[in-house]
């Protein structure tokens, strides 16, 4: 199969997409992404379609309407989709696409970690897995759970933190013989990985490691920070140089004010001498 017969799609746990839309603009353009799911977006109805677009690929949202959370999909506009109606219940937001003659649905889903109604989850999922059975045999998602008649591609850890080595960013498929590889991508500077996978029919090729552009991000940010600091710390030190000129020149114009005061007494007492010396001559 040749890389133009391939659609790649990928799927990372942004956690806020606002501030991170170039890295993911370059990730998807220098790796000729065709969708990329995200999770956890942190997006809100203050956020326009405008200040998060990527030129070339639609993008649908869902977001929570409160902090945290939100899904979202970014498709480049040579494919046919639409979007699949389901619950409002959990965090989901399903596509049907079409693409080289193939008909498939793509899924992303966030469960927050401190959500522990896995029954009303599940429940729900089950039902959405039901309605888009209807548009296609050929079903993958990405969430943080497994469930249903489904198989679950990773079989790594794709969050490895101290005290804790887990598998929650996950892409599912409820037919293995669609999936030519799936796997990892490692990164020495985060605790998170994205998760990639390959398909025939789809033709779904490897996402690149998207944490090492959002570790890059993070060194500059903190670098503006630096800046920031060092700019306050000089603007206090010129605030402080004024204050003490400030301080300064009062001292200077009370000096000025005692100075004229003692030339007004000393004019005063000539001005009494000169009297006194006219009468005395008469």
């Amino acid at each position: 199969m040749s890389s133009t017969d391939c659609v790649r799609m990928g799927h990372i746990n942004v956690r806020s997409l606002l501030p991170k839309v170039n890295e993911i603009k370059n990730l998807i353009l220098h790796r000729n992404l065709d969708i990329l799911c995200l999770s956890e977006t942190w997006l809100s109805e203050m956020v326009t379609h405008n200040s998060i677009c990527i030129e070339g690929y639609n993008i649908i949202r869902k977001d929570r309407g409160s902090r945290g959370g939100g899904v979202a999909i970014y498709i480049k506009k040579n494919f046919t989709f639409s979007i699949i109606p389901t619950g409002d219940s959990i965090e989901q937001l399903w596509v049907s696409l079409q693409c080289h003659g193939c008909r498939f649905v793509v899924g992303a889903l966030y469960r927050p970690p401190n959500n522990n109604d896995y029954k009303t989850f599940l429940s729900e999922l089950e039902d959405s897995y039901a309605i888009c059975s209807g548009y296609s045999d050929r079903i993958i998602f990405c969430a943080f759970l497994e469930s249903l008649d489904v198989f679950a591609l990773i079989n790594q850890p794709t969050r490895v933190a101290e005290g804790s080595i887990t598998m929650i960013d996950q892409i599912f498929t409820n037919d293995l013989n669609l999936i030519l590889n799936s796997g990892v991508l490692k990164s020495k500077k985060t605790s998170r990985s994205p998760t990639t996978s390959q398909v025939p029919d789809a033709k779904i090729d490897k996402v690149l490691e998207m944490i090492k552009n959002l570790t890059t991000e993070v060194k500059l940010l903190r670098k503006e920070q630096q800046g920031c600091n060092e700019e306050l710390k000089k603007l206090r030190e010129e605030n402080e140089a004024l204050r003490r000129k400030n301080e300064s020149i009062k001292v200077e114009n009370e000096n000025i004010k005692k100075g004229l005061l003692n030339v007004h007494t000393r004019l005063e007492y000539i001005e009494k001498e000169k009297r006194k010396e006219g009468k005395e001559k008469k």
